[in-house]
């Protein structure tokens, strides 16, 4: 069948120089190659589709992608087969797909931050409002354009023949979560790459752990006892005053570094808190105050406010000041974003190993890590809604067998990490991901229930916080439901 396509030898060559004893990481996080591959090892050809899609012709009509994703672009976009890991394999999977169904990719690349978000709304609101029908597709954050789904920008895609949500190139620790009953305007599989990334771990600084004679971190992950509690005694072990001046700043030591308080996101998420929950209607509820999430919000209060264990940087940029703090041994664990790995001032850093986030205790069966969302989404008015989603669906497939193994089996696991325990750490990391529907959506309820570490450093706990904000976040999450809901009867 012409939807079974087989990938060339090109993409088999990409995997084998990927592992070659002599890659080098470039500039922008790149890893690339000049070794030259035994053709008789290249011979295995790779299935790249594995849906179910019918046969079309498009007739090299082009398939235009607003993408909100400028600084990854690579991640979607490629010109030429360069020798770099990912870029070779998405500018195959980009080939295969055009190939396929005879059509032409065409990206619109705009900023992935929020300096991008006027631009990204007023191209959704040309395109869909005015009748244009600019975009076949639309992907970045979620937490970017939730807005945009509740003003009627975007189509219901479970309405969608082409669209099969039960296939494994679609997460399935994502896509149930963005769905209100039978409504569902996002998406997230294969093809939103960047979703990987955005993963919280934990780094460790092996030189510092070494200096104070500390056990093995992947041996407490393995047998689970990786808890918040251990996690702490660690942390206050290293923390010092290292020019005796009696402040507390950027010169010293702490036990955890992260950008402002950031880090506190991820923690929680860590050990098992969520901001909403699936009832049995099918419908996300507010987690809240219950008992063990105000001592969740205990515990981390404690790491935050007390015994110096842990500094937060002034910029949000990793690279500024924490990255140079943990490689100058100023900081035993550095909380972020899987993607800091793809960075020049980690892969210049000191010697680190990587973990997962830490548990609640060790009654917790899964390490937990909260994974930011990056998603796909169809507009309201587009060119050809089939092909749309017919082209969604095959860029998810392909995806599936060329770009995700490349970015998570051969960028991160063997390339940007450092040593094999730290591979087996992602193995983890990646099978507890957590992205719930308040994680995306969290702007229209509260955002306070994300960014939490608001609300830890200032007066209050989390109890009497959440005591007051309880009735108008109820409020907010059951305005934006019935907006979803009015939206997919449409």
């Amino acid at each position: 069948m012409k939807n079974r396509i087989i990938a060339s030898v090109i993409f088999s060559a990409i995997l084998l120089t990927a592992v070659s004893c002599g890659d080098q990481a470039d500039d922008q996080g790149a890893v690339s190659d000049t070794q030259p591959v035994s053709t008789a090892e290249t011979e295995a050809p790779i299935q790249i589709f594995s849906d179910s899609l019918p046969e079309r012709d498009y007739n090299g009509e082009n398939y235009t992608v607003l993408a909100a994703a400028e600084q990854w672009a690579k991640k979607f976009h490629a010109e030429e087969q360069t020798g770099d890991i990912i870029e070779d394999a998405v500018f195959t999977r980009n080939q295969a797909v055009e190939e396929r169904f005879n059509v032409k990719l065409v990206y619109d690349f705009v900023d992935g931050y929020m300096a991008g978000k006027e631009t990204v709304q007023q191209k959704l609101y040309n395109a869909v409002m005015a009748g244009d029908a600019t975009y076949d597709l639309y992907v970045g954050d979620s937490y970017y354009i939730a807005g945009q789904v509740l003003d009627g920008i975007f189509a219901n895609l479970t309405e969608m023949e082409y669209l099969d949500f039960s296939q494994p190139y679609w997460f399935q620790y994502i896509n149930p979560n963005l769905r209100v009953g039978d409504v569902q305007f996002t998406a997230c599989g294969a093809f939103d790459l960047q979703t990987v990334g955005e993963n919280w771990v934990i780094l460790f600084n092996k030189e510092l752990s070494a200096q104070f004679d500390m056990p093995s971190f992947y041996e407490d992950v393995r047998n689970g006892s990786w808890t918040m509690d251990k996690f702490m005694t660690y942390a206050a072990q290293v923390v010092g005053d290292l020019n005796g001046d009696a402040v507390f700043d950027h010169n010293d030591r702490y036990g955890l570094l992260s950008t402002q308080n950031e880090a506190f996101i991820g923690l929680n998420y860590g050990m098992g808190r969520t901001i909403t929950e699936v009832g049995e209607d099918g419908l996300p509820y507010l987690t809240g105050a219950d008992e063990k999430i105000v001592t969740i919000m205990d515990k981390l209060t404690v790491l935050m406010k007390e015994n110096h264990l842990y500094f937060g940087s002034e910029e949000n940029n990793p690279s500024t000041t924490i990255v140079p703090m943990f490689s100058n041994n100023q900081g035993l664990f550095l909380c972020y974003l899987l993607r800091i790995l793809e960075t020049e001032a980690v892969r210049n850093s000191c010697d680190f190993g990587v973990l997962p986030l830490p548990k609640y205790d060790e009654a917790q069966d899964t390490y937990h890590s909260c994974s930011i969302a990056n998603i796909s989404a169809i507009p309201f008015v587009c060119p050809d809604a089939e092909r749309s989603q017919i082209i969604l669906e095959a860029l998810n497939s392909a995806s599936y067998s060329l770009t995700l193994p490349a970015y998570k089996e051969q960028a991160l696991q063997r390339k940007l990490t450092r040593d094999d325990e730290s591979a087996d750490m992602l193995d983890l990391i990646f099978a507890g991901g957590i992205c719930d529907f308040g994680l995306s959506y969290v702007e229209q309820i509260k955002n306070e229930l994300y960014v939490v570490g608001h609300v830890l450093s200032g007066r209050q706990d989390w109890a009497t916080w959440w005591a007051k904000q309880e009735k108008s976040a109820t409020r907010n999450l059951q305005k934006l439901i019935d907006t979803m809901v009015e939206l997919g009867d449409r």
